[in-house]
């Protein structure tokens, strides 16, 4: 219950930017689970552009702020989940982001992926210490 006090000392503005972050990532969880990729990015893309654009935009780092946070109250929100969610919101803030999806083999040859979400070559979310060791993919344009 520490998060609800929290939540409640936030002000206004951020308990919205919290609350529309928590729903992105609900739905883009439940969606990753339910949808073809294909799918997903015809619907994300649909609703990005089709979302009125807020006054003013709202700082990129706010908004990787409210996904990180809700993400930790969202079951399995993975990178992926985040990546795509902090992109969505992104767009339709009329933010500017690429969303990135790297692969790698560990030491011991297992193959590992990673989403993460960039800014004018600054990563939102997504970073970790071994990043570089990620080789991008060509984008998918979602």
């Amino acid at each position: 219950m520490r998060w609800l006090v929290k939540f409640c000392r936030l002000d206004g503005a951020d308990r919205r930017l919290l609350l529309e972050a928590a729903v992105t990532v609900l739905g883009v969880r439940l969606a990753l689970w339910a949808l073809p990729l294909g799918r997903l990015r015809r619907l994300a893309n649909r609703h990005g552009s089709a979302a009125t654009k807020r006054g003013g935009q709202v700082d990129p780092e706010r908004l990787a702020w409210a996904v990180a946070a809700a993400a930790r109250r969202v079951p399995a929100a993975s990178c992926l989940t985040q990546a795509l969610a902090l992109h969505l919101l992104c767009q339709r803030s009329g933010v500017a982001t690429q969303l990135q999806i790297g692969v790698t083999r560990d030491p011991g040859g297992v193959f590992r992926a990673h989403a993460w979400v960039e800014r004018n070559g600054k990563v939102l979310i997504g970073n970790f210490w071994e990043l570089g060791a990620f080789a991008p993919l060509p984008s998918v344009g979602l």
